[in-house]
């Protein structure tokens, strides 16, 4: 019934403020409330989408993501977006540690991130929440609900940001050895560059 009546607010930020309160009061996961209010929401009033993620060239679905490989990438983006909602704070931390290179899912939600941090506002939810297509705002509601109980904010977000890292070298290190496997196209040249590029990206692999 709570949920249902959520459901009908038309800003997602107010949602949130009083599923925060609601939970508080009842002793009940405010992540699961959102979970449960989601499931209410009609097609009319479903979360505002980034179509420009899901139009990009390469950029799939959660579920047309076969590979292992995509779908941890896809979940990671996503933590570490819910990690920043649960403390802003935790930012200052990080934020010369990543950079928009490490999103390859999720891009225009992260320059949004960053932009709204970086000039010193508060970003939550609520407000993510506003700008996911349908799919990305269900699963991040289930991060948030299930996965996001931390004993330690600080250790988690930095847990998470050497995640994405060791994401993205394995990406890179993925496309040189498959690049090599069809080097007929290449000189030599190119093919000691890229021998040597990979020799670094498992020296990197080996520090996170």
């Amino acid at each position: 019934k709570v949920a249902q009546v959520l459901s009908k607010l038309d800003s997602h930020v107010e949602m949130e403020i009083y599923c925060k309160k609601i939970a508080k009061e009842y002793g009940i996961s405010e992540g699961s409330l959102y979970e449960e209010v989601l499931k209410h929401l009609s097609p009319k009033r479903d979360f505002k989408e980034v179509r420009a993620d899901s139009n990009k060239k390469g950029v799939r679905s959660l579920k047309l993501k076969t590979t292992t490989a995509e779908k941890e990438a896809y979940y990671t983006e996503l933590l570490f977006f819910a990690v920043l909602c649960i403390d802003n704070s935790l930012y200052k931390l990080i934020k010369d540690k990543i950079s928009i290179d490490y999103f390859s899912n999720n891009k225009d939600i992260a320059v949004e991130v960053f932009r709204r941090l970086n000039k010193g506002s508060d970003i939550s939810s609520g407000e993510l929440l506003n700008i996911m297509n349908t799919e990305t705002a269900g699963e991040f509601v289930r991060i948030i609900g299930k996965e996001c109980n931390f004993e330690d904010n600080t250790k988690a977000v930095n847990d998470i940001v050497n995640r994405m890292k060791a994401i993205k070298l394995k990406e890179r290190k993925r496309e040189i050895l498959k690049i090599l496997k069809n080097k007929g196209n290449i000189d030599n040249g190119e093919i000691q560059n890229l021998l040597e590029e990979l020799n670094i990206l498992v020296r990197e692999l080996k520090t996170i």
